[in-house]
């Protein structure tokens, strides 16, 4: 931890950033109330299980990754009837350390002290790095963990001054995917981004052996407890068949694609198959004891044959369902590139504010990235293997905009800059030739 500060709040432009955020922060935490996902529900119930002595994170649908229940239950212990406030407070000194890493990871990037500032500017005050602070649930921790990750990655490509930095970078994105295991989709990538960087194959060998064995051993808590209790080794969920089959099944199209006829089509007959009983089942479940939700769970399949059930689901449902998978399929595309929220399931002032915003910065951000890809791919391969393979996850899994705002739009802040500087630079060149 020691060089996490040492590397961070080491001049006083840093404490100046620290201290922004956290104001913006804290006035929005002050005017706004607190926002409960519907995931906070599960969290809730998860933790004062926990605190019960049942450690077992089985939510029906998937094992739930560890760390927001776990470390919910810890500040519930710590805090007791304030650890709502605590819990807040953790949040927004994170994300406000998450600002100087994003001023600090565009002046690696592109040597310019202007172009960083204004990358931070931008992020500081980016609804997707504010909205989550006053929520419960994993996508603000998710966030900044990988954004320390990358930081840390980034610092030792550049300098490689300390093999610290590299061993840094694998406990937080060991910390990402114990919130949210979606990312482990992106890891083998870090292992490609080391061997385009390092000009010694073996030393890259080397390096991706220790981000490897130091993520694996932060595993092997739960994942033991798991392969006791499941008789499966867990890296954080299990739960990718599910998000299969939760963006590939009838019940999704309905809900996603057909939102206007979703209640009067989907109530007139309610799927039998067991993938959807044991999604209707799963947590969180209102006014549901930790008693009575133990008798549900041993309604269900083994753990070990849940995931089966949601994988085969999914197939036959895409094999039967050929054009309206193209058409979901096609849905997520074009939700995943265009900014912007989903205008069905926003109050249309939000969704309208959202767009003005997220229209200008994605444009540049686009232009920025394409900008950078196109000098020195090599150095920027991260952030286009990131969108690529969120990308992949968001169009045949399941598309939610939350994931796209907690991972990828914390890095177009980096390149918005660049792209409004070309823009800038092409403006001119069109006012010169106006002039000639």
């Amino acid at each position: 931890m020691k060089s996490l500060f040492s590397h961070l709040f080491y001049n006083q432009k840093s404490w100046f950033i620290f201290v922004s955020f956290l104001l913006v922060r804290l006035i929005y935490w002050i005017f706004f109330p607190l926002h409960l996902e519907f995931d906070t529900q599960r969290y809730n119930q998860l933790s004062d299980q926990i605190l019960l002595g049942n450690f077992d994170l089985d939510t029906g649908a998937f094992l739930t990754a560890p760390f927001v229940p776990y470390f919910e239950a810890f500040i519930k212990v710590i805090f007791g009837t304030k650890w709502l406030t605590a819990w807040t407070l953790f949040q927004i000194i994170a994300t406000a350390i998450s600002g100087i890493c994003i001023y600090q990871m565009a002046l690696m990037l592109f040597k310019k002290e202007k172009m960083a500032l204004f990358a931070c500017g931008i992020f500081c005050f980016h609804p997707s790095a504010i909205l989550y602070v006053n929520n419960v649930g994993q996508e603000c921790f998710f966030q900044v963990f990988l954004i320390y990750s990358l930081f840390f990655l980034i610092r030792f490509l550049e300098f490689n001054d300390s093999i610290k930095n590299l061993m840094l970078s694998a406990f937080f994105f060991a910390l990402c995917f114990l919130t949210k295991s979606y990312i482990l989709l992106w890891s083998p990538c870090i292992a490609l981004i080391l061997f385009f960087r390092i000009k010694s194959t073996k030393k890259a060998i080397q390096y991706t052996l220790i981000y490897m064995i130091l993520c694996v051993l932060m595993t092997m808590p739960y994942g033991f407890y798991n392969l006791k209790k499941h008789g499966i080794y867990t890296l954080s969920s299990n739960g990718i068949e599910f998000f299969f089959w939760f963006g590939n099944s009838e019940s999704t199209y309905l809900s996603d694609y057909c939102i206007e006829t979703y209640e009067k089509r989907f109530s007139e007959k309610l799927p039998t198959d067991t993938a959807f009983f044991i999604h209707s089942h799963s947590l969180p479940l209102s006014n549901m004891t930790i008693e009575k939700y133990a008798d549900i769970l041993k309604q269900m399949p083994p753990v070990k044959e849940r995931q089966r059930y949601f994988k085969e689901g999914a197939k036959k449902w895409i094999s039967e369902n050929r054009d309206k998978w193209l058409n979901l399929k096609m849905f997520y595309l074009k939700r995943y590139i265009l900014p912007g929220l989903n205008r069905h399931f926003f109050v249309f002032n939000r969704w309208l504010f959202m767009l003005i915003i997220s229209v200008p910065f994605y444009f540049l951000a686009y232009w920025g990235i394409i900008e950078a890809i196109r000098k020195d791919l090599k150095k920027h391969f991260w952030i286009l293997s990131l969108w690529v393979i969120l990308l992949l996850f968001c169009v045949f899994f399941h598309s939610e905009n939350r994931f796209r705002s907690i991972t990828i739009e914390p890095y177009f802040a980096i390149y918005a800059p660049i792209g409004f500087q070309k823009m800038i630079q092409s403006l001119n060149k069109i006012r010169q030739f106006i002039k000639l």
